[in-house]
């Protein structure tokens, strides 16, 4: 997330974001290597080791003597819920400090700015906010060196070296030829409406590198409640929105050029590239590749040169007058 301006003051103050794309070659440029990895991947191999050990020899038996009453009592009586149930209201001692509160509250009345004592409550603070910074580094570092000394060790990398990343990691290239991303790109050409318009925004996405909250507002209602997505449901949605991603990623140019076979109408296509600016916001606000790219979404469907007016409401939101016409 990006802030771009910032409007207002105290409680009124208000912030113009975008959310602009990262990649893992991002996150690398803050790391030397990744040869500790290592020491995750004997992680992993350990957790799977227990979990297996756990399976065999203990669930069964924590299975033949746990019931439901005692796990409900296990949950009741944990230290956590036990603390916090002590100075809460149903604690009856409570009331009485819940009557004090009330009392100091109405007669409470701001210290001087010179008071000694806010003066020494400030230093206190401040004193204890550092102490636990320090006592906080202290035992981060020292987690670190435990898990690395024990991690770290030769036995244990070789323990998880089925589960290094560099035995699984593939290029581009290679990843091209996976029998999934073959059978996704294998269907370049074959879709509706919903898929024409993912894919069109996931382009759109591609060609900004970021893209402002309001935008994402107004594709995630689009996308979320308005047909023919909202009958979709979140798992066909998402595989959806994988797919039409695999397309862009590995095609971007077959991608566009087969937008027309997923919409063989002239209406079909005037309404898709409708839904695809509304998201898109104003035609001045956009980035010349942007516009680009929306120029050459209009020129494959046949359609007019894209126009400063934009849609001020939601193509797909069914308007009063038709919904009362229909339902007569």
């Amino acid at each position: 997330m990006v802030i771009e301006d910032c409007r207002g003051e105290g409680y009124e103050t208000r912030f113009v974001v975008s959310f602009a794309e990262r990649k893992v070659s991002n996150i690398m440029a803050f790391d030397e290597n990744r040869t500790d990895e290592s020491d995750f991947a004997a992680v992993a191999r350990l957790s799977e080791f227990s979990t297996e050990i756990y399976d065999m020899f203990v669930r069964p038996f924590v299975q033949s003597v746990v019931t439901l009453r005692s796990a409900e009592l296990m949950r009741t009586f944990h230290p956590m819920r036990v603390a916090r149930r002590l100075f809460s209201d149903r604690n009856p001692m409570m009331v009485l400090f819940a009557v004090a509160a009330s009392l100091v509250e109405g007669k409470r009345t701001p210290a001087a700015a010179d008071n000694p004592f806010v003066a020494a409550e400030r230093l206190t603070a401040d004193a204890f906010e550092q102490a636990l910074d320090f006592a906080r580094d202290l035992r981060d570092t020292g987690y670190e060196l435990l898990f690395q000394g024990i991690y770290g060790l030769p036995n244990l990398h070789w323990i998880g070296r089925t589960h290094d990343y560099r035995r699984s990691f593939r290029s581009r290239s290679e990843l091209r030829y996976v029998p999934q991303i073959q059978a996704i790109l294998f269907n370049i050409g074959r879709g509706g409406f919903a898929e024409a318009v993912i894919r069109m925004l996931i382009i759109l996405a591609g060609t900004r590198g970021a893209i402002r909250r309001d935008r994402l507002v107004r594709s995630s209602r689009v996308i979320s409640c308005d047909e023919p997505f909202a009958s979709l449901g979140p798992e066909k949605r998402a595989a959806l929105i994988h797919e039409q991603t695999v397309i862009v990623e590995f095609e971007r140019e077959r991608a566009i050029e087969t937008l027309p076979l997923l919409l063989t109408t002239p209406e079909q296509r005037q309404k898709a590239i409708d839904v695809v600016q509304y998201i898109a916001g104003a035609v001045e606000e956009m980035e010349p590749y942007t516009i680009q790219t929306m120029q050459r979404f209009r020129s494959v469907f046949g359609l007019s040169p894209l126009e400063m007016r934009v849609p001020t409401k939601d193509p797909l939101q069914q308007q009063p007058d038709s919904a009362e016409s229909a339902a007569a």
